[in-house]
């Protein structure tokens, strides 16, 4: 069990007014229980595994998206009538950040559907962990139709929200927005490195290294303020840019499209969890 949660004990909070299953938090079906063996999060011999690698860390990759994959997904994925996708938790229709139906016509008080370090706050914890819900109130418990999840696995669920809910490969999807070396001026590439590369025209901004002196983390804007602060989307001139921002100059990327919402929240959500290179 993982430090700050008591399994069973949490508080379920009450929504104030309709909450049902056309909305974002709707059924996870998926057919048959027999066939949730494979991906839920259980060991060979069929024990429960907890997800923790020594480290006492919960990795979204290792060990949270198995239990979307088992639980959640068939219902919740790209597109589909639930509105919610939790293929990608972090993008425009995933969960992180997200504000629930509940509260923005009902006022309840768990804003968001996962509350980045506040587990109490997440409604999806009510969801899953429920066993006496109104379903005119909250709706049904989560997933429907196949087995719950178990305390090993709402223990992790639990574990990386009170860490952040952070992707901890956020940057490979950065790197395949912005552009790698080797698709370097070409149209196929990402959508900065046409412009942005190694011994570029000034403003001498190499996102072919994000990291370095003249890349994005932690780097000084011509313009003022930093290119990327690490935990700030809010302060970084790379967001202000490639949403146009008024006071940031033109829009950026200059040639290619602009940034779609899921790219702009991929993007915001590695410089949320800390802008890593990993």
């Amino acid at each position: 069990m993982k430090p700050g949660f008591v399994s069973g004990m949490r508080r379920r909070l009450s929504l104030p007014g309709a909450l049902l299953c056309a909305a974002w938090l709707v059924g996870c079906g998926g057919g048959d229980d027999d066939d949730d063996s494979a991906d839920d999060g259980t060991a060979d011999d069929g024990t429960a595994d907890d997800g923790d690698d020594g480290s006492g860390e919960i990795s979204f990759s290792d060990d949270i998206a198995p239990i979307f994959a088992a639980k959640c997904n068939f219902c919740h994925h790209p597109n589909s009538a639930t509105e919610l996708d939790l293929t990608n938790p972090f993008g425009e229709e995933g969960m992180v950040g997200r504000r629930s139906i509940a509260f923005e016509v009902y006022g309840d008080d768990q804003e968001f559907i996962v509350d980045q370090g506040n587990p109490d706050g997440s409604f999806i914890l009510t969801k899953v962990e429920g066993t006496d819900l109104d379903p005119e109130v909250e709706g049904g418990a989560m997933p429907l139709q196949i087995a719950p999840l178990d305390d090993a696995q709402v223990d992790d669920v639990v574990a990386w929200i009170e860490g952040g809910a952070a992707d901890d490969a956020t940057f490979d999807a950065v790197s395949d927005i912005l552009g790698t070396d080797d698709q370097t001026l070409g149209r196929a590439s990402g959508k900065c490195t046409l412009c942005h590369y190694e011994g570029s025209p000034p403003p001498r901004l190499n996102i072919l290294d994000p990291f370095g002196e003249e890349g994005l983390v932690e780097v000084a804007a011509s313009l003022g303020g930093v290119r990327v602060v690490p935990g700030s989307p809010d302060e970084s001139v790379l967001i202000e840019k490639i949403t146009g921002n008024p006071d940031s100059g033109e829009q950026m990327p200059f040639n290619p499209e602009p940034m779609t919402a899921d790219e702009i929240a991929t993007l915001s959500a590695w410089i949320e969890a800390g802008a890593l290179e990993n």
